[in-house]
């Protein structure tokens, strides 16, 4: 199906075929964070003259090497990717290094036969036979295989394998690392088990493993496969733990973890085992309860039962990610364990879980063939878990969180670049990394192409339905279970779900193709972008509708097939659909309902419900349209972006009475940007107002209208217009949490709040975040209502939570952020100190109270810490929000945010601070730049103990920077520098060469500052021929040449993206006893500019030359090219392009007098 062969794993360069792999850790020294280990693989050649096995291995010492267990082999390791750019020290432009690097990590890839470890074999083990059709061995054909046996260790590794070893004090020097909760665990990015031990680091090189973990007495070591034995030392020191996995399984899914762990079996399922940290047991417990539910419904859907005999959950502390998932086995952090007490981790921590195991069914049980085949086990797992989610969580919660996704993929598309799933041969020029391998693809990248894989997924259920989808899944899972079980080798394919494989099941289920849907979704990026109007024809009844896609622009993709369109009439909803063909198209959709039936009361809605006409807000409404609203693509069933224009009262309309999700929030959306007098903005808030109080509407939608509502409300506030008290939703706030009592009890005194109940979810979210958004509320002068300072003070001082079961430590942290919402900008047109106590004396009396109650909360949590720090986090965000607004000094604030980064810190307490901290950068980079902060944030990320907090640093500065490519000169941005361009080019190109996601990381930050291009910053080389009178060549210097090629090529693709020109070659001119090199130079000349500026580089032309390289199909790579001038003597080819004679004279008697002067220099 897919044209692009260079996809395909060439396996007959590799040569061989491993067969099964035994790894055996023979010590561990947590003191030393040192590992020991031998490891088998046992190999079948598939080459009679097969000489050098290249295997793959990063960071390992590697003692010894042998054959069959008694023939020492040489060995050699290579890796390129210690230095991407080895032989260049003068560009730094980002393509050159996406360049190297792409050809780096191919060269030890092991789908293309490469390895950083290279294995010679000697001639006299080598097998005798030949193979005349192809492999064909059986497990039993031992004679025909050869057991390669590696000796090595790993010492204080950098990625991984990740060692935590808790710190105490010198008086409990003497603690055993059990006793000190010590513990390892492996972790990584995709395709990295090479980096703690020797194997095929590939999706399709499948095999059987045993694993044997020797570690000390009172500790636990957990791996992928059945444990079968476990065996004590006769020194009863130690203990060896024996897995199994009969099942084929990749290196990529192997794991392990040792540690003082707490095991408990599932009580709902017998196969489950979860292990956990000392004292975590009693929440592991609660956490874990639902897990059964998750395989239950994930065996019933695919009527195929769990595919492995066991599955392991271990939940620890600093994990590369929240969940990794590998063969039988999930690795999770442990801040999804939760007590009972605790309401919002039920739905994340379930989540988390469930998609664990739908993983284990594709993804870890059916491979990807390779990784441009990810997409699909992907998109399935996350399409399982979604089914799952919508049934346990509900529709509503379901549809949530799908236009969520939808929403934030066409956002990365529009404003970055399009998604491919299955990358082209040709990448598009909006690439800054290669996405054809894990090692070079983007983090942010691969998570927006895990949500497009989800969404292709849910678009392909709508095109061949939701049981055919099942069965096509049964069918995979099928097929593999034959495969599973035999013990041919070569069946073991049948794990291995590619593209193709993916599109022929489909196909032999609905006897349909689906390669224009593969073409247009898969092969293809970017999303459908249609702008849409209607009007309304009188005389037709019909509803007249134009629909244009927007073609051209930044990740929009032209689509043509049905459209879904929902009209909501006087007499129920209908359905069309709109068959797009064209970029722009007109239809006309018949309306149902008369006009002179408008009268009626009640109106049907799609889900049975009526509503009373007379309860739609007064507003001046089109009397001859019957049409109430108009949904487009309700349902999500491509990915597309809409704007549709609509009347005010349509949206009115949706936003009070429509059920669905999907359309509210869209109608949200649309409000926030319609334009509005002031009459319609207090319509609108009137509507906000009852969407916020009723109780029958999702709880999200009521949240999202009270965000719009007080926005609504600042802006009329801001405008001029009066301001009318009570403040909006204040009373129904009120109304709802306040106890009500007689007037002469609440006269002259402070508001009675009602003790804390949250057995009621609903209520509860609506408790806990009204209050921030009643805290961004603004009158006519720009400070916050007293009336909801005071209210949220009392909320703070009289809250009550003995008799709740459930913790309050969201709600007060909720609280701490409506404190800090309350500060405006008034607030901060104070008398500037470096003295907090000075700024404090000059606020008003509410703002002092909101700051007592921040810092004494925070100075609270270091005695009594709430639940995960989460209000530590909220009063830093109420720090920045001050200080933000004038309100605390600058330089205290940065001390502040500096001290809560700490590794000693709660991980999320740590994130906030580097946050503020990277917001800082930024708000002060144009105008009072901050170097120190910047070289603090940059040291953090290069040198912090936690992989995640590097990563997590570098994607907050990506996110957030200090200054982007357009503004990247010095005289725009202070921070941006040439020792600044050194310093990161050193870093991802030398500093990380195993931490391919923190590589990946400093190339998109590389990006996000400079672009593609020569950063600005960076002076342009000196441009001239460099004369070799020993070779008698003229070379024209490196520098120059790699500087002015890549504007020359940047600059045709600016001008046309889609052809680039061809520029006018002009052949110099040499002396004839000057040979030249072989290459020839293409010079871009205006063709009334004299070709003797070309060389000077005082020529007022001289910016303007663009060279490059001719024949460039056949040009070296740009690692080891090294560009020359080709000059040579073609007088007949000169003399043509001359019109007269005596320019021919002239030009002949000038070349004699170079030829006199060439020989004198000789």
């Amino acid at each position: 199906m897919d044209k692009d062969k260079s996809k395909k794993p060439l396996e007959k360069s590799k040569g061989f075929r491993l067969i099964h792999q035994v790894l055996s850790v023979v010590h561990i020294d947590f003191a030393k964070e040192c590992l020991v280990a031998y490891t088998e693989l046992h190999i079948k050649l598939l080459n009679a003259e097969q000489k050098i096995i290249r295997l793959n291995s990063k960071q390992c010492r590697i003692f010894n090497v042998t054959i069959n267990g008694n023939a020492d082999a040489e060995f050699t390791l290579f890796d390129p990717t210690l230095d991407v750019c080895q032989s260049d020290t003068k560009k730094r432009n980002l393509e050159h290094f996406s360049n190297c690097h792409a050809s780096s990590v191919r060269m030890v890839d092991a789908e293309y036969g490469g390895g950083e470890l290279a294995i010679t074999l000697p001639s006299r083990y080598a097998p005798s036979y030949t193979l005349s059709s192809g492999p064909s061995t059986t497990r039993s054909h031992a004679h025909d295989l050869i057991i390669v046996g590696i000796e090595f260790m790993l010492e204080k590794p950098a990625y991984g394998l990740h060692f935590v070893v808790p710190q105490f004090p010198h008086d409990n020097a003497e603690l055993s690392m059990a006793q000190r909760g010590a513990y390892l665990v492996s972790g990584s990015h995709e395709n990295s088990s090479r980096l703690w031990f020797p194997c095929v680091d590939s999706f399709s090189e499948l095999c059987t493993w045993k694993l044997e973990i020797t570690v000390p007495h009172e500790m636990i070591a957990v791996a992928c496969g059945e444990a079968s034995e476990i065996q004590i030392t006769p020194d009863n020191k130690q203990k060896i733990f024996h897995f199994t996995m009969n099942i084929p399984t990749s290196a990529p899914q192997i794991a392990l973890a040792v540690g003082p762990f707490e095991f408990y079996m599932d009580p709902g399922r017998n196969e489950m085992v979860h292990y956990c940290l000392p004292k975590l047991l009693p929440l592991l417990k609660h956490s874990i309860s639902f897990l059964h539910q998750s395989f239950e419904f994930c065996e019933e859907y695919l009527a195929c039962g769990y595919p492995y005999p066991v599955y392991k959950q271990v939940f620890v502390d600093e994990t590369f990610a929240d969940i990794m998932s590998y063969a039988s086995m999930s690795v999770i952090n442990c801040s999804f364990l939760f007590p009972k007490s605790v309401i919002e981790m039920n739905i994340p921590s379930r989540s988390i879980m469930a998609l664990g195991a739908c993983r284990q069914f594709f993804g870890m049980y059916l491979t990807p063939a390779s990784w441009n085949d990810l997409w699909i086990v992907n998109g399935v797992a996350q399409y399982l878990h979604g089914l799952y989610y919508k049934k346990y969580f509900g529709n509503n919660e379901y549809r949530f969180q799908m236009y969520q996704q939808m929403k934030e993929l066409t956002a990365f598309e529009r404003d970055v670049h399009p998604v491919i799933l299955v990358p082209p041969a040709e990448l598009p020029a909006h690439f800054h990394f290669s996405p054809r391998n894990p090692q070079t693809c983007s983090e942010e990248y691969i998570r927006i192409y895990s949500i497009k894989a989800h969404l292709v997924v849910r678009m392909l259920e709508e095109r061949i339905g939701a049981q055919v989808l099942a069965q096509v899944c049964n069918k995979i899972l099928s097929l593999a279970a034959v495969a599973a079980a035999s013990p041919e080798y070569p069946s073991w394919t049948g794990l291995l779900l590619s593209t193709e494989d993916f599109a022929k099941s489909i196909n032999a289920v609905t006897a349909n193709s689906i390669q224009p849907f593969m073409d247009k979704w898969v092969l293809a990026g970017g999303h459908a972008r249609f702008k849409g109007r209607f009007s309304f024809n009188r005389k037709r009844n019909a509803i007249e509708m134009e629909l244009s896609q927007e073609i051209g622009s930044k990740g929009c993709t032209s689509y043509v097939g049905p459209l879904p369109i929902v009209l909501q009439e006087l007499d129920g909803s209908s359905k069309h659909t709109a068959q797009i063909e064209e970029n722009s198209s007109k239809y006309d959709l018949v309306c149902h309902s008369k006009t002179r039936r408008y009268k009626k009361k009640k109106i049907p809605l799609w889900t049975g419900e009526e509503i009373d006409i007379m309860t739609l807000p007064d507003v001046t409404i089109d009397a001859d349209c019957p049409v109430l609203w108009i949904r487009i693509d309700p349902d999500m069933t491509i990915i597309r972006n809409i704007t549709f224009e609509q009347p005010d009262y349509h949206l009115h309309y949706i936003v009070r009475h429509e059920r669905d999700v999907v359309s509210q929030l869209f109608a949200l959306d649309a409000l926030n940007n319609f334009p509005m007098d002031e009459k319609l903005q207090r319509t609108t808030m009137a509507v906000l107002s009852t969407v916020v109080e009723d109780q029958k509407i999702f709880y999200r939608i009521r949240l999202a209208a009270a965000d719009a509502l007080s926005r609504l409300s600042n802006k009329l506030a801001l405008s001029g217009a009066p301001w009318i008290n009570p403040p909006p939703m204040s009373r129904m706030y009120k109304s709802l949490f306040f106890v009500r009592l007689p007037t002469t009890v609440t006269h002259n005194t402070s508001n009675i709040v009602k003790r804390n109940d949250f057995h009621h979810f609903i209520r509860y979210y609506i408790q806990k975040n009204v209050p921030i958004y009643m805290a961004k509320l603004r009158n006519p002068v720009n400070v916050c209502p007293p009336e909801i300072v005071n209210m949220l003070l009392d909320m703070w001082k009289y809250n009550e939570n003995k008799r709740n079961f459930y913790s309050d430590s969201y709600y007060r942290a909720s609280l701490i952020e409506a404190f800090g919402e309350t500060f405006s900008e008034v607030a901060g047109t104070l008398s500037v100190s470096e003295d907090p106590k000075f700024q404090f004396e000059q606020l008003s009396n509410l703002s002092k109270q909101c700051m007592e109650n921040i810092f004494r909360a925070l100075n609270q949590e270091k005695l009594l810490p709430s639940y995960q720090f989460v209000i530590t986090v909220s009063c830093l965000n109420a720090i920045r929000n001050m200080h933000k607004h004038g309100v605390l000094p600058a330089d205290w604030c940065v001390k502040t945010y500096k001290d809560y980064t700490d590794g000693k810190l709660y991980r999320p307490v740590r994130i906030a601070a580097y946050q503020h901290l990277v917001d800082h950068l930024k708000t002060t980079a144009k105008n009072s730049p901050n170097a120190d902060l910047f070289d603090y944030l940059l040291t953090a990320a290069a040198t912090d103990y936690d992989v995640f907090m590097r990563h997590k640093i570098l994607r907050l500065m990506i996110s957030n920077p200090p200054f982007t490519a357009d503004a990247a000169k010095p005289e725009d941005c202070a921070l941006s520098s040439e020792n600044l361009v050194e310093r990161l080019w050193k870093w991802m190109n030398n500093e990380t060469p195993y931490d391919a996601r923190l590589r990946c990381d400093i190339v998109d930050l590389y990006n996000v500052l400079y672009g593609k291009r020569r950063p600005a910053c960076v002076p342009i080389p000196d441009l001239g021929m460099v004369l070799n009178l020993k070779e008698r060549k003229a070379v024209l210097s490196d520098a120059a040449m790699a500087t002015l090629e890549e504007e020359n090529l940047a600059d045709k693709a600016a001008l046309n993206p889609e052809k680039p020109a061809s520029p006018v070659k002009i052949k110099e001119e040499v002396p004839e006893d000057v040979p030249g090199p072989s290459k020839d130079v293409s010079v871009d000349l205006d063709r009334d500019k004299g070709a003797e500026s070309i060389f000077n580089p005082a020529s007022p032309y001289h910016p303007k030359i663009k060279f490059r390289v001719g024949d460039s199909s056949n040009a070296p790579s740009p690692s080891d090219r090294s560009p020359t001038v080709k000059m040579e003597e073609e007088e007949e080819q000169h003399r043509k392009k001359k019109k007269k004679h005596k320019h021919k004279h002239h030009h002949a008697k000038h070349k004699k007098s170079e030829r006199e002067e060439s020989s004198g220099i000789k």
